[in-house]
């Protein structure tokens, strides 16, 4: 089964660009190339409308690090992204509207995806897990019992999955993402499953 190309993915870090390269078809989504701690993530989420409609400025500093050798972005003045695979706040701003506007117009129609990086707490990704968004998915290290979350192993040495990038790649082997991105639909492999795949 084959997912439509016509997707806005929307994810809190570099994952969703994978499937967009995946399938090689134009990114209908600016959450590529960046990443965005859960509370700005999660108030995105609670009106996107609103929050996409803000312009992007950008800020000198962080207020969850002390120093990035990359731009951050700031929607409504506490809203910060961290555009890291960016090497100006033109380029940045350039891609990020021209983006926004290619998404799909009604939120209820994006794939919306979590995961427990940057600091993200079980109440976090209970959330986003009670939020309206039919297509969602949560990715994370915790035992959260919820058809729309899906338990990933930890990055060695750490508490939480592995970066965006390899996340994707190894989420093939513990869900079904191509029947997600098709239906919507969340549905983990058994064990035995992952073995075979």
């Amino acid at each position: 089964m084959k997912p439509p190309t016509n997707l806005t993915v929307v994810s809190n870090n570099c994952w969703g660009a994978e499937f967009y390269k995946e399938y090689n078809v134009e990114f209908l989504s600016p959450f590529v190339g960046l990443y965005i701690y859960p509370e700005c993530y999660l108030k995105i989420l609670d009106d996107p409308i609103v929050a996409l409609k803000g312009p992007l400025r950008f800020a000198k500093s962080s207020r969850f690090e002390q120093e990035t050798p990359f731009p951050i972005g700031l929607l409504h003045e506490d809203i910060e992204i961290h555009f890291m695979h960016y090497d100006s706040e033109e380029e940045a701003l350039s891609k990020w509207k021209r983006r926004v506007v290619r998404m799909n117009k009604d939120p209820i129609n994006w794939h919306v995806k979590i995961d427990d990086r940057e600091g993200a707490s079980r109440e976090n990704i209970q959330r986003f897990l009670d939020l309206s968004y039919p297509n969602k998915v949560a990715l994370s290290t915790f035992d959260i019992h919820h058809p729309n979350h899906v338990k990933m192993p930890n990055e060695k040495g750490k508490n939480h999955v592995v970066d965006g990038l390899t996340l994707y790649r190894q989420g093939k082997r513990y869900w079904d993402q191509t029947q997600w991105f098709s239906s919507g639909q969340v549905k983990p492999y058994s064990w035995f499953q992952r073995i075979i795949h």
